[in-house]
């Protein structure tokens, strides 16, 4: 767990570092324009303090705002962090946090109880919902 959120340049600099799992992209629509989620590889990652410390779980590529963030249109990484014992979600786009999501759910299993899944998309309040 960390004690403060990350700043962009956090952000960015693991952003350089991620591969992204093509194959794991998810697609939505909204009034008639689409996004996409493509979930980065964090098989590297090996311990919950990691995920706690913050990483980068993702690229969104949306056509539409956020509905409760005003998250812009626009190409984002998205960073997962657990700060001051609560999880947050960042959207960072061109060395700015644009935006915050308002809920992060976090389910805990067991190594191998639960087998990695491509993410969904949601469209009331419109989210995708990511295991990694």
């Amino acid at each position: 767990m960390r004690k403060e959120k990350p700043t962009a340049e956090e952000i960015v600099e693991k952003a350089k570092r991620i591969r992204l799992h093509e194959k794991g992209t998810a697609y939505g629509k909204k009034d008639g324009k689409g996004a996409k989620f493509t979930p980065a590889d964090t098989s590297h990652i090996k311990t919950l303090d990691e995920f706690e410390e913050g990483q980068v779980i993702g690229v969104l590529e949306n056509e539409f705002e956020g509905d409760e963030t005003g998250l812009p249109v626009g190409k984002h990484n998205m960073y997962l962090a657990n700060v001051g014992g609560d999880w947050h979600v960042y959207a960072e786009s061109g060395g700015s946090i644009v935006a915050e999501a308002v809920r992060v759910d976090v389910e805990y299993h067991k190594v191998g109880d639960r087998k990695s899944t491509k993410p969904t998309f949601n469209p009331h309040g419109w989210c995708f919902c990511v295991c990694v």
